[in-house]
């Protein structure tokens, strides 16, 4: 299923408290890995997210939202 977790509300409340986001993926086969990664990220600029966060040798770095998603697929 394409369900989303945190919900959309429990994300917005995030975002007003300033909190990073991240993705992650509760993949049981490896070829799901991100699979609907681009329903997560709708969501995530839908509730005002311009960044996600990620992390290189254990920093904090947020990245834009440069990917490209659902809605803007043909």
């Amino acid at each position: 299923a394409k369900e989303v977790y945190p919900s959309e509300w429990i994300l917005r409340m995030c975002k007003e408290m300033e909190i990073p986001a991240t993705l992650g993926s509760d993949s049981h086969k490896p070829w799901e890995v991100g699979r609907h990664f681009n329903v997560a990220l709708d969501l995530m600029r839908k509730v005002g997210y311009r960044q996600i966060a990620t992390f290189s040798s254990r920093k904090l770095e947020l990245k834009g939202l440069n990917f490209q998603s659902s809605s803007a697929r043909s």
